[in-house]
């Protein structure tokens, strides 16, 4: 396979491995996720980001979980992709990552958070988001409003009027 011998050959270039990579990746199929989870709990974070870009290529909403709890394990950058890509994903699972990754000390993970929650947000998020809108300030505000604004689905319209109708808060009003 010349993937493999590509990608196994420490010597060449980042890129050219990361190549090999997604190659390999794309032809195992669904066995990709087994390459992708071992490089997500492998050492070389030079071929995180090549990994994480595969994610959408092998996992459906029923397979994307375990990837869900690597967000507290890798650092901020690696955060940011995973939840960019988890945002593709309509899931539980996903939505409780996203959800959790709100509380990070890094900024630029929150803000990939609350953009990713205007496409995995459901009812459930209408609470957090009308209140981070409230609280917040700048960017991260503007993100919480417009993933508010943008939620779509079931039940949206009642929890926005439940929110208003019980917090009086002048700010969420």
């Amino acid at each position: 396979e010349i993937y493999g011998d590509i990608f196994n050959n420490s010597d060449l270039p980042e890129n050219v491995r990361g190549a090999a990579l997604s190659g390999k990746i794309r032809i195992a199929g669904v066995s990709g996720r087994a390459i992708i989870w071992n490089i997500l709990q492998g050492k070389e974070k030079s071929l995180f980001l090549y990994a994480i870009k595969m994610i959408p290529e092998c996992c459906d909403d029923d397979s994307i979980q375990p990837y869900c709890t690597l967000l507290p394990n890798l650092s901020e950058p690696f955060n940011v992709h995973l939840i960019t890509v988890l945002a593709g994903f309509r899931s539980p699972a996903v939505l409780a990552a996203v959800t959790s990754s709100l509380m990070s000390e890094n900024r630029s993970v929150r803000m990939a958070a609350l953009h990713a929650l205007e496409k995995v947000g459901d009812s459930s998020s209408v609470r957090l988001l009308s209140r981070y809108a409230a609280e917040a300030s700048g960017e991260e505000k503007e993100a919480a409003r417009t993933s508010l604004w943008n939620l779509s689905g079931e039940d949206i319209d009642k929890a926005v009027m439940d929110e208003l109708n019980d917090n009086t808060s002048s700010e969420i009003q």
